[in-house]
């Protein structure tokens, strides 16, 4: 079973959130959060561990923040083990690893994500008609994301995560 959690999960009014200087950018950002915390609350509460099968999709909020939550909850994991409840079979990092999936559209650190931290469940998406998608520069951004990759890695990010995690839905021949 997949779980998706979108953008904005959090379910707060992000759009508003911050006017003025920056709160564009800011309130853009902010609707990433709720989808990380969301992973992070199903590490953390022992659901996935409970549930070994379930997979977690966070769409469209990037995916190189898998690696550094995962060494963050790591650290917590070990520096405050006393008050850790409920303890887990395996480091919360490894939950993320195997469980957690993260979309992304123009996220440039996504592949080495996958290369150089190996968390190789990002996937890449147009996010079409939307405007932070790529609609109308699609092709330039796949050729600036993936071009200087490893044809694995790039297959890996732009198809086979996918077709993991979906394994019920055909996918065009790439």
């Amino acid at each position: 079973m997949v779980v998706g959690f979108h953008i904005g999960t959090d379910g707060g009014d992000q759009s508003a959130r911050f006017r003025g200087q920056g709160g564009a950018i800011l309130n853009y950002v902010e609707t990433t959060y709720g989808g990380q915390y969301a992973a992070m609350k199903m590490v953390v509460s022992g659901a996935l561990e409970r549930h070994p099968g379930l997979r977690v999709l966070i769409s469209e909020g990037g995916a190189s923040w898998v690696p550094f939550i995962g060494d963050r909850m790591n650290e917590a994991y070990r520096q405050h083990a006393m008050f850790v409840r409920p303890q887990l079979a395996k480091l919360p990092k490894e939950y993320l690893y195997e469980q957690v999936y993260a979309s992304f559209q123009h996220d440039e650190t996504a592949p080495a994500a996958n290369w150089a931290m190996g968390y190789k469940n990002a996937m890449w998406g147009s996010d079409y008609p939307h405007l932070e998608g790529t609609f109308g520069h699609t092709q330039e951004t796949l050729h600036h994301l993936f071009d200087d990759v490893e044809p694995d890695v790039r297959e890996r990010i732009t198809c086979g995560a996918f077709a993991e995690l979906f394994p019920h839905v055909s996918t065009p021949p790439a």
